[in-house]
């Protein structure tokens, strides 16, 4: 349940800034201008702002905290988890239900993608209710993008992986 709650605001916010993100390319035009995504060292101030955010985004959510939540991601933003795709801002109202406790950002990295778009993958542990669900207290593989808007980083789109059980 936590991991569905937990994925589903961070796909949303995953989404919008992918959906920011879009031009009319084709994929001559991407391959030509796109150089590949590479793990920083060179900002790792930027990579720590991002990985704050992240953390910031999971303590809103423990702390039951939607206004704090909604003001770390684009409107538009996605999510995408074992349940399929959906808007954040659908699962935005449900943050005063879900409980979430212990939960905790395993391994962070920084992907980025270009200098306005970045990828903070990391394997959270905790444990995740919400009513009517299952609960999630298994690590899952997690991922959100985000994306600087008017000199601010905020998540557009997260998707979240359970991990699958040890031999």
């Amino acid at each position: 349940m936590r991991t569905l709650l937990r994925t589903l605001a961070l796909l949303t916010l995953s989404a919008g800034v992918v959906c920011a993100q879009q031009t009319a390319s084709t994929p001559q035009s991407i391959m030509k201008k796109s150089p590949a995504p590479s793990m920083s060292k060179a900002a790792p101030a930027t990579d720590d702002a991002l990985i704050a955010n992240e953390r910031a985004m999971l303590d809103a959510l423990e702390k039951k905290d939607a206004d704090a939540f909604k003001a770390m991601i684009v409107p538009d933003a996605w999510s995408a988890d074992a349940n399929g795709f959906s808007k954040v801002s659908d699962f935005v109202p449900m943050i005063p239900q879900m409980t979430m406790t212990d939960s905790k950002m395993n391994d962070p990295k920084v992907v980025h993608i270009d200098a306005n778009t970045a990828i903070v993958t990391y394997t959270w542990t905790g444990t995740a209710t919400m009513p009517g669900m299952p609960t999630q207290d298994k690590p899952t593989y997690s991922s959100t993008v985000s994306t600087k808007r008017g000199g601010k980083w905020l998540a557009i789109y997260h998707q979240e992986t359970e991990a699958a059980a040890k031999k």
